[in-house]
């Protein structure tokens, strides 16, 4: 569940290296890091300068309805996912859960599929809007609203069907203690500002340990 890690793993320097030490074997497994790095990159384009510290094209601005990338997830992302099921689909020789072992899961397969139409139709939808001009892909990021419903798990300890008096009094609490509250450390959510105080705080020094006195111990 953490993403960094997977992104690492994902990546375009993991492609390479396959593609220069592994068999030929391997070239499909290269070309599907590769798939999803870019598609990764097209979905968390987050600074203006970014394709230029990177130098990835992926990670530009989107300036434009018809964006390069919006053709690469339509034609190749999405194509790509079809043809591997239906390539596998008719095979013949094999038992229902030995095909299902060759695809990816049902639900991530779904997931996929819904992320890249709602991406296209959101990024289409933006720039019909008068005096846009720029968008930054990252600035979709569902990490706050997930951040914020696991907070209102905890407050309803092992109540996870609250009721609407019960979430607002949540609310209240989470709204309280907002500004003494620090993130956690580890988890699958990108950190926020905040976690750079907590950062600060875990910097300061431990206090000198006392030194023993001999003759008070004897």
């Amino acid at each position: 569940m953490c993403v960094d890690l997977a992104a690492q793993v994902m990546s375009s320097t993991v492609a390479k290296e396959l593609r220069t030490f592994a068999t030929n074997e391997a070239e499909a497994t290269a070309e599907f890091i590769e798939l999803v790095d870019k598609m990764f990159d097209s979905m968390n384009v987050s600074l203006l300068s970014e394709r230029k510290l990177t130098r990835k094209a992926f990670l530009k601005p989107y300036r434009k309805p018809d964006d390069f990338r919006l053709k690469f997830l339509r034609d190749e992302v999405l194509p790509y996912f079809q043809s591997w099921e239906a390539s596998v689909r008719a095979r013949e020789g094999y038992s229902k859960k030995e095909i299902n072992l060759m695809l990816l899961s049902k639900e991530t397969r779904d997931g996929i599929t819904r992320s890249v139409n709602s991406f296209l139709e959101l990024v289409e939808g933006i720039f019909k809007i008068p005096g846009v001009t720029c968008f930054l892909s990252n600035r979709i990021c569902q990490d706050p609203l997930e951040k914020y419903f696991s907070m209102q798990c905890q407050s309803g300890a092992t109540n996870d069907n609250p009721t609407v008096h019960q979430f607002v009094k949540n609310s209240d609490t989470i709204r309280l203690v907002g500004n003494m509250w620090f993130e956690d450390t580890h988890g699958n959510c990108r950190k926020s500002s905040s976690i750079k105080q907590f950062i600060e705080y875990t910097k300061c020094l431990p206090l000198r340990k006392r030194k023993r006195n001999r003759r008070a111990s004897l």
